[in-house]
């Protein structure tokens, strides 16, 4: 079967360059959220970022990706197609807290884990950890300090 090479450049090239433009677009984003993120929360708070596809409206067998942040007190509950950061307002420091693709990604580096090439093991190292229930683990851990801090700061009531 005789493959077209240029009709595969033409839709490669695109591809690249949406991927590129996103990459540049993430960054920026990300400090945006974090300075809402500071007006809308004391002390730590986390960012939420979800991978959303969109579908092209013209073809609808492409599928756009862009990038929706949240802010939240509270550390979110891992999910596919989301990565957390945790940012401390005390020492002014964002830590990258785990990521995670897609579900038909996810599945794929689990049945081929002995395949996966280095650059993809932290991935597949935060995919394992969202199967056996460590991130939960961790979120509600998280949740848990924060939530006794923020009940700590609660004013008593004075009745009179």
């Amino acid at each position: 079967m005789e493959q077209n090479i240029d009709t595969n450049q033409e839709i490669l090239v695109p591809v690249l360059e949406v991927a590129n433009a996103q990459l540049e677009e993430y960054m920026p984003s990300l400090i945006k959220a974090i300075d809402r993120g500071c007006e809308e929360h004391e002390g730590t708070f986390y960012i939420k970022v979800m991978n959303v596809h969109v579908e092209s409206e013209d073809n609808k067998e492409f599928t756009q990706h862009r990038f929706s942040f949240y802010t939240q007190k509270l550390c979110p509950l891992p999910e596919y197609d989301q990565s957390v950061f945790r940012y401390n307002r005390s020492n002014d420091q964002v830590e990258f807290v785990w990521t995670l693709p897609d579900e038909e990604t996810a599945r794929y580096l689990i049945q081929h884990r002995e395949e996966v090439v280095e650059e993809e093991k932290e991935l597949l190292n935060f995919v394992v950890a969202f199967a056996v229930g460590k991130l939960r683990e961790l979120c509600n851990r998280w949740n848990i300090a924060q939530q006794t801090i923020i009940q700590q700061k609660e004013p008593e009531m004075v009745v009179n």
